[in-house]
């Protein structure tokens, strides 16, 4: 019996890399991919993914989807095709011109980041709103940011 479910979970992980192809391809082509290992290592020990990591991540949470599609800040075309494909949390906004790796989205509803540093493995949770018109915040490393 634990061959069979082993076999189906591998078959079922071919099926997403299949799925998460053009993904795939995007991060090897990326100049901060090291960021998104980053994501991937940290997203997946808080959540307990244990194989196909990047896959299972971009399937299950939308806000992984949401942050590496604000990786792509330079390439607004690329995030908004992959968006289009695979949808991201619609109440999750992301606007930062440095997002540090390991940055970690708790639910991500009624969210809005706009920061002008964001430093590595940030805490985000959800109905958070971060900068204003007049300015943006520098956020440093391993800080958490909730309401109230």
């Amino acid at each position: 019996m634990r061959l069979i479910l082993n076999i189906v979970n591998i078959l079922y992980g071919f099926a997403l890399t299949i799925k998460f192809f053009p993904y795939i391809i995007a991060v090897l082509f990326m100049a901060n991919k090291q960021l998104v290992k980053e994501d991937v290592k940290r997203w997946s020990k808080i959540h307990g993914v244990k194989s196909f990591y990047f896959v299972k991540l971009l399937e299950k949470f939308p806000e992984f989807r949401n942050l590496f599609y604000a990786r792509f800040v330079h390439s607004s075309f690329v995030a908004k095709l992959f968006s289009f494909i695979y949808k991201k949390e619609e109440t999750l906004h992301i606007y930062a011109k440095h997002l540090g790796g390991g940055t970690l989205i708790w639910h991500g509803f009624a969210t809005i980041v706009n920061a002008e540093y964001i430093g590595e493995n940030c805490e985000i949770w959800q109905q958070v709103t971060i900068g204003e018109n007049r300015g943006c915040p520098h956020i440093g490393n391993n800080v958490r940011i909730h309401a109230g």
